[in-house]
């Protein structure tokens, strides 16, 4: 074995040092003159490097063909380096919105306001009369009663049937005033009025009745309606009133009143 033999055997196994360090060989073979060198395995990719032993070659040209076969040795060397696929895996996260509640006014249908009618005036309410104002004399639309002092209304009452005189009170039994008027007597104590009396017998055309409303001719209805019940006494067709120190006779004929007599005793 020459010298260029020689260097290439040594290129040879430098070579297979080389790719030694890079994977495992399976088997190494001689035939004619030849080394084979096996599949060399790795993950991702399989190479063969096969070196023939030629005709002797001169020095430069051996130097050449070591390093030709070193310069295959290390690109076999870069290229079985097991290439490692990196699979990244994209995790998309869907989140799904909660639907946002809407809230919906819904219009609320309401009945027209109806026009309210305008509220009536009241009338005021009448101030409620004592048994005494009730018991008040109406004649000819000059209003006087009981307890009025007689100067007061006497040149109101008009002109007199017949002359006032004095007489004893048959309450009393003082001395009394009694004037006559038209279907009306009245009694004066001390100036005083004390009594009424109003006489059917002795009536012609005068206006005389009570304020309350009754007069001459009205029914015990009437009466009722215009003085009330309380403190009424009724004896056939007799009606009597005892209220607040007031005395009130009244008499029907057919059950229409002809007579009336109104009192207060202790100013007789």
């Amino acid at each position: 074995m020459n010298r260029q033999n020689l260097v290439k055997i040594a290129a040879a196994v430098l070579a297979l040092g080389c790719l030694a360090s890079c994977g495992k060989i399976d088997d190494t073979n001689k035939k004619d003159g030849s080394v084979t060198l096996a599949t060399l395995k790795t993950s991702t990719t399989t190479a063969a490097v096969t070196v023939t032993l030629g005709p002797e070659l001169t020095n430069s040209e051996a130097e050449e063909s070591a390093a030709e076969t070193t310069e295959k040795a290390t690109t076999t060397k870069k290229t079985t380096t097991q290439k490692t696929e990196t699979t990244t895996t994209t995790t998309t996260t869907t989140t799904t919105k909660a639907p946002e509640t809407v809230i919906v006014e819904v219009p609320v249908e309401t009945e027209p306001e109806q026009p309210q009618e305008p509220e009536q005036p009241q009338e005021p309410e009448q101030p409620q009369q004592s048994f005494k104002d009730k018991v008040r004399i109406s004649y000819n639309g000059q209003e006087f009663g009981i307890g009025d002092n007689m100067a007061d209304v006497e040149g109101k009452l008009g002109t007199q049937l017949s002359p006032s005189e004095e007489t004893p009170s048959c309450l009393s039994g003082h001395t009394a005033v009694v004037y006559h008027f038209d279907g009306m007597d009245v009694s004066a104590y001390n100036g005083v009025i004390y009594q009424v009396t109003i006489d059917d017998t002795t009536h012609t055309s005068s206006d005389v009745k009570l304020v309350s409303g009754p007069g001459l001719g009205a029914s015990a209805d009437d009466v009722k309606n215009a003085l009330g019940g309380d403190g009424l006494q009724e004896n056939g067709d007799v009606f009597r009133y005892g209220i607040d120190g007031y005395e009130v006779q009244i008499n029907f004929n057919d059950g229409k009143v002809f007579f009336y007599m109104i009192q207060f005793p202790e100013l007789g």
